[in-house]
């Protein structure tokens, strides 16, 4: 935007917030300032009674399509943290050498999305609308179904027993006896404690975070289904430390395809990561500061479909789909 004071000032200035973000500690603003026929020197950028100063910009080249007849304006990039309250007026003192200037300062604002929430359906928060299918398709058709973790651990917790009222028969497993657990267990010998073959469906919620080798409950998971029979699993992706010390793992979408793919005998169905979150790093110098603007989500989630037996060499015998799996590793971007 361009500044527009009362008073007449003694060289324009426009500038731009590209990003911003606040947290407890500070603001973060990255954007550009020029100040037209006048070479920008130093910006301090004020915030209440604190402020920061800079003195490094970096280049910002698209903006000659906009100041070309001020060359210099490629010198106007700016990326500042200001350690200050956050929630008082922000302003810019701009130094070149025809003087200073001072000017407020309007951060960009962005709508809250829409509540999460999905009134009667029985996932609430920002849940993916293939585990709806997932339930209807088990009550249905009746389906024999097993839940690992069906334990209510914490106000998070809910019981999803009551969510599938037309399932032939619904089997809660667990670690740990509780109300709602039918079977108590290793979810690592599944297989042994339910049965080969011994149901249509299987799910979790957040549980393969838990389970210190979860590729050995995958082919677990295949060996208790019948053939056709489908899984759906979610795990975090992105969440802090929970249940602590039995916290191991997180999983992007493509990992749990690698758990519930063509290896350990599925065919993926479908496959997404919900829940969009921010981070926001305590190191506050270099690439963390564009940590809250890289994509990070609450969760990741698969339904998979059983298309194939498989043997008890699976995990010992890497003849078995090797090739697929150093293709896929091949996928890993190159850098130059």
């Amino acid at each position: 935007m361009n500044d527009h004071a009362d008073a007449v000032p003694p060289f324009e200035v426009a500038y731009y917030i590209d990003q911003c973000w606040c947290d407890a500690y500070g603001l973060y603003l990255k954007g550009w300032l020029h100040c037209h026929q006048h070479r920008l020197d130093a910006l301090t950028v004020h915030v209440g009674p604190d402020s920061a100063r800079v003195v490094d910009f970096h280049d910002r080249p698209d903006l000659l399509n906009f100041f070309a007849d001020h060359p210099h304006v490629v010198h106007s990039g700016f990326e500042v943290y200001v350690a200050c309250r956050p929630g008082v007026p922000v302003g810019f003192e701009v130094a070149t050498k025809a003087g200073r200037r001072t000017l407020a300062v309007e951060l960009p604002r962005r709508e809250l999305p829409p509540p999460l929430k999905q009134p009667g359906k029985p996932w609430a928060p920002g849940g993916p609308p293939f585990f709806l299918d997932f339930i209807d398709m088990v009550n249905d058709r009746h389906l024999s179904i097993l839940e690992i973790g069906s334990r209510i651990v914490g106000g998070a917790s809910v019981d999803f027993r009551r969510n599938f009222p037309g399932a032939g028969n619904y089997i809660g497993f667990d670690i740990h006896p509780a109300p709602g657990v039918d079977v108590v267990g290793d979810a690592h010998a599944l297989s042994s404690l339910v049965g080969e073959g011994a149901v249509d469906a299987v799910f979790s919620l957040s549980v393969l975070e838990h389970l210190a080798m979860p590729w050995i409950v995958a082919a677990e998971i295949n060996r208790v289904l019948k053939p056709g029979g489908h899984v759906f699993h979610s795990a975090p992706q992105a969440w802090p430390i929970h249940e602590y010390p039995n916290d191991f793992w997180r999983f992007s979408d493509h990992g749990l395809q690698i758990l519930f793919g063509p290896f350990f005998g599925f065919e993926v169905v479908e496959a997404t990561m919900i829940n969009p979150v921010q981070l926001y790093p305590e190191h506050r110098e270099g690439p963390h500061l564009q940590l809250p603007f890289n994509p990070g989500f609450g969760n990741a989630c698969i339904l998979s479909r059983k298309v194939a037996e498989l043997p008890d060499s699976v995990l010992t015998s890497f003849d078995r789909g090797l090739t697929g799996l150093a293709e896929r590793s091949r996928q890993y971007p190159r850098r130059p």
